[in-house]
């Protein structure tokens, strides 16, 4: 028998109604990339707009809020009844051909996530690294695939991305973004929340 302990729990949902929208999302989110100058934070290449794409209502914005307001509502997945919680920062990351982001944490805020508008096969996987890969690195190596798949118990997980999709996840876990390895663009929208 074995018990997992304290476990990180990352959280995964559709946006309704995506193919109605997704060539609007596209066309938005590039214009704003020929419009802006963008930032260097996590991004190795590529083009990160500012963070403050929730200051006003966009489609962005009125999109992901609505997925995650339905999202937090629905009981089955896990938060209490009347949870509620605030989008602190919302951006844009466009990654074109070698383009990838570092290993980072997101501070002051709650849980960090992604909404993936357009992810050509091969343009690059969310990877989560374990905080526990360098102390309990022995015994992870030990551990049977079947235990290790039962409680994702790895140095680090890759997560395919999936167009229309968000996930978000504790914004203390180490996250970063794999090279693009296609000649398409990969466009996504990072975002912070704090509970209230």
């Amino acid at each position: 028998m074995f018990v997992p302990l304290f476990p990180s729990i990352a959280h995964v949902c559709g946006v309704e109604g995506f193919d109605s929208i997704k060539s609007k999302l596209v066309e938005f989110t590039e214009g704003e990339k020929e419009k802006k100058s963008g930032i260097v934070v996590s991004n190795r290449g590529g083009w990160h707009s500012e963070i403050n794409y929730n200051d006003e209502p966009n489609l962005l914005y009125l999109t992901l809020i609505k997925s995650l307001k339905d999202y937090f509502s629905e009981p089955v997945n896990g938060f209490k009844k009347g949870t509620e919680f605030k989008l602190t920062s919302l951006w844009i990351n466009i990654n074109l051909n070698g383009d990838y982001n570092l290993p980072h944490i997101h501070p002051n805020c709650d849980m960090s996530g992604v909404f993936w508008i357009s992810t050509p096969e091969n343009s690059g996987q969310l990877v989560f690294e374990s905080p526990n890969a360098f102390g309990q690195n022995a015994q992870m190596s030990k551990y049977s695939d079947e235990i290790k798949s039962r409680t994702n118990t790895y140095p680090a997980f890759d997560v395919d991305p999936h167009e229309g999709t968000i996930m978000f996840f504790p914004a203390s876990i180490y996250h970063s973004v794999s090279v693009n390895k296609c000649k398409d663009s990969r466009i996504s929208a990072g975002f912070n929340l704090k509970f209230m």
